[in-house]
């Protein structure tokens, strides 16, 4: 009596060995991980990458300023080309699953070490107010 099942059993062990190979769906390209990542009761906590930069940030910036001024107010670059030393290049995305929220890219010059230029999605509006700084109090 064995004998007669062992071989349909293996076949059917065999049969659900092979078919874990494949993935659902696999044929549309998604799968389950896609299915369920594309559910709406699956939460996706937001994902920031780059630096974040405010149009605050970018009035402060004029003409002739110092690198290390840029970087003081900007941040470090995000990328540095190290063929073209005198461009820094500031990106940002956030995104939530697979939707991208926000996504900016903002570029600076230099010449001499010194401010030039700029490019990017701001432009630093130069006839806005200063920004007022907290006093720092030493308390001895």
């Amino acid at each position: 009596m064995y004998r007669s099942l062992r071989q349909p059993l293996l076949a059917l062990l065999l049969a659900l060995f092979l078919s874990g190979c494949g993935s659902i769906g696999e044929h549309r390209g998604g799968g389950i991980s896609s299915a369920v990542s594309n559910a709406p009761f699956v939460y996706h906590s937001p994902v920031q990458q780059g630096n974040v930069i405010t149009q605050e940030m970018v009035n402060q910036l004029r003409p002739g300023m110092e690198r290390n001024q840029v970087r003081f107010i900007l941040g470090t670059p995000t990328l540095i080309d190290p063929f073209r030393e005198d461009r820094w290049d500031y990106l940002y995305s956030l995104r939530q699953g697979t939707k991208v929220k926000q996504n900016y890219h903002f570029t600076v010059f230099f010449e001499n070490d010194r401010l030039h230029g700029y490019s990017g999605d701001f432009r630093p509006d130069l006839n806005a107010p200063p920004i007022e700084r907290e006093q720092l109090f030493v308390v001895p």
